[in-house]
């Protein structure tokens, strides 16, 4: 990455996230004794601002938060980080995102999600003068896809009319891959990258491992669309970019993984960073790789995203 300091807006989510550790998730009508609490800043507006913030940038985040106690967590953290919350609504009437999980004895957990204020966003304030104009200051405009579609469509729009470089990352598991691939909203074709991320999908990652040719498909499908560059994320393997000019793969970092809860969030940002600073696609994934493995190799939300020396530092020890 260059020295200067790129700037990037985050179009992106909001939460809090709560998690309640119980010997077992209560059936209807049950009352467990929890041992453990844990109340988080999270979504993907947060942890990308956080993680952009965290590799050099200067990062502004549009987003709603709701006007209740929730409100001042999620601002403090972000600007702790000294993250641009100038363009973070207040929706009156509406609570902050709200997330519960309960996680049993075994690891497994339930969870709800409350979207509050994040459904409040509409595309009305992505082609407001004030937002018009943070993105066309900015180097590159990150999309979560968390939010509804048709906010996402109008910052592709946004980003695509002020010349601004758009990234959007879209999440799937394996037995929707194929399936959601080609039920993604015609304009998300506009962004000028798109990120899959396939989740919880062992034997996805042993098929793209062994032949690549499930990997392929997703690309060569999503190129056929129209889409100009999409990388390929399934967190264990080496990433795959595909363009018009075919695929190229690049290799992946193995730590240690402890926990991935950030890790996604950490690589977009990542990603999103290196073009802004003007990094080709290839060296941008290689340095989210970097960040990627970093964040999953420790515990916690936004105290494992790591700053951009420490990126380095791993792109050094492994020659890249």
């Amino acid at each position: 990455m260059t020295q200067r300091v790129p700037k990037i807006v985050v179009v992106g989510t909001c939460y809090v996230d709560m998690a309640v550790k119980c010997s077992q998730v209560p059936a209807p009508g049950e009352t467990f004794i929890g041992s453990g609490f844990s109340c988080n800043c999270a979504g993907g507006g947060v942890n990308q601002s956080i993680a952009a913030a965290q590799c050099g940038c200067d990062v502004s985040l549009v987003g709603k938060i709701g006007s209740d106690c929730f409100s001042y967590m999620v601002s403090s953290a972000l600007k702790e980080k000294n993250i641009d919350i100038s363009f973070l609504d207040v929706a009156d009437a509406k609570n902050t995102g709200t997330s519960m999980t309960f996680v049993d004895s075994d690891g497994e957990n339930a969870t709800v999600f409350s979207p509050g204020a994040n459904f409040a966003i509409n595309p009305e304030l992505i082609e407001s003068i004030p937002v018009e104009q943070l993105i066309a200051s900015c180097d590159a405009c990150l999309i979560d896809a968390a939010l509804p579609s048709g906010v996402i469509s109008a910052a592709i729009n946004m980003a695509e009319m002020r010349g601004t470089k758009s990234i959007l990352t879209v999440k799937l598991d394996s037995d929707e891959t194929l399936r959601g691939i080609g039920n993604l909203p015609t304009n998300y074709k506009y962004v000028d990258i798109l990120i899959v991320e396939v989740e919880d999908c062992s034997s996805l990652d042993k098929a793209i491992s062994s032949n690549m040719q499930l990997a392929n498909q997703i690309g060569a499908n999503l190129i056929s669309q129209g889409f100009e560059t999409v990388v390929v994320n399934t967190g264990r393997k080496d990433v795959c970019i595909f363009n018009r000019d075919g695929v190229n793969r690049v290799k992946s970092y193995e730590l240690d993984i402890v926990d991935r809860s950030c890790s996604q969030d950490s690589f977009a940002a990542a990603l999103a960073a290196s073009i802004a600073s003007g990094d080709s696609i290839e060296r941008a994934v290689s340095f989210a790789n970097a960040a990627f493995a970093i964040t999953a190799s420790r515990y916690g939300f936004q105290e494992s995203l790591p700053t951009k020396e420490e990126i380095l530092r791993l792109l050094l020890e492994r020659n890249d």
